[in-house]
């Protein structure tokens, strides 16, 4: 069994009556080709005053589990500690599966994969990139991939930078050394950087727009800008996009393609 982890936190819907979650969660059910089961740890559940959970068990049945988690906004960098701090609540808790693909709300896959596919150490950059390439995100994430780098190859680690926000596949037992050795949320640190460094798979990808597609709004060599999706996704397995890549023609190809 395979555990699908979301750390969530409620947003409203943006277009129609479906969440972004409901959406993402949508693309596990038609393309994850493996047992799974979904756990959310989630630190609120109302969403436009309806109550997330009531519509998950209805649409997911008893494939969907919840763990409640309150936030801390009053920390430094409260967006990371709590994503860390949720990531710890999975490993913690005695029926969550060993190993488990974390997934975010703003990632969905578009074809058939399985667990074996997600085995690969999916990278940006290698450490010498890093300070010339690594332009995206603010100062603080920027800070951040920088402070767990830095981390890594003080252990003796090659330093490549994975935050690809793709779905990843990890090992509980792996990951709870990952925090004993680093404490992502005490540091503020990228858990998908410390871990793929440590626990290395043998395949490797430098993956920029080789299986994933990336809508942020604007085109670059990693992201795309609106319009033309068909062309866009072609061979491509996974989907991120941030608020302004997810505009009303993103949202409807992802319902006509999940069949919603």
């Amino acid at each position: 069994m395979i555990g699908v982890f979301y750390p969530y936190l409620a947003t409203r819907c943006r277009f129609g009556e479906m969440s972004e979650l409901e959406i993402s969660m949508e693309s596990i059910e038609n393309f994850l080709i493996e047992d799974f089961e979904f756990w959310i740890v989630a630190s609120e559940w109302e969403i436009e005053g309806l109550d997330i959970r009531d519509r998950l068990v209805k649409r997911f049945g008893d494939k969907v589990n919840f763990i409640d988690h309150q936030r801390n906004g009053h920390v430094p960098e409260p967006a990371i500690f709590d994503t860390a701090e949720k990531m710890k609540v999975y490993l913690e808790h005695s029926d969550t599966p060993d190993e488990f693909i974390r997934m975010y709300d703003d990632i969905y896959l578009l074809a058939p994969r399985k667990a074996e596919d997600f085995r690969v150490t999916r990278y940006l950059f290698e450490y010498e990139e890093l300070s010339a390439r690594l332009r995206s995100g603010g100062y603080l994430w920027r800070s951040q991939v920088m402070r767990s780098v830095a981390a890594v190859r003080k252990y003796g680690c090659r330093g490549i930078m994975t935050e690809t926000h793709c779905p990843e596949l990890f090992v509980k037992d792996w990951m709870r050394n990952i925090f004993e050795l680093f404490e992502p949320g005490k540091n503020r640190m990228v858990t998908s950087t410390l871990y793929f460094n440590v626990y290395p798979y043998p395949r490797e990808l430098k993956d920029w727009k080789t299986e994933r597609v990336l809508f942020y709004g604007y085109d670059d060599e990693f992201s795309y800008g609106p319009g033309s999706v068909n062309d866009k996704v072609k061979d491509k397995f996974y989907l991120n996009c941030n608020d302004k890549g997810l505009d009303a023609e993103l949202y409807r190809w992802l319902m006509d393609h999940l069949k919603i």
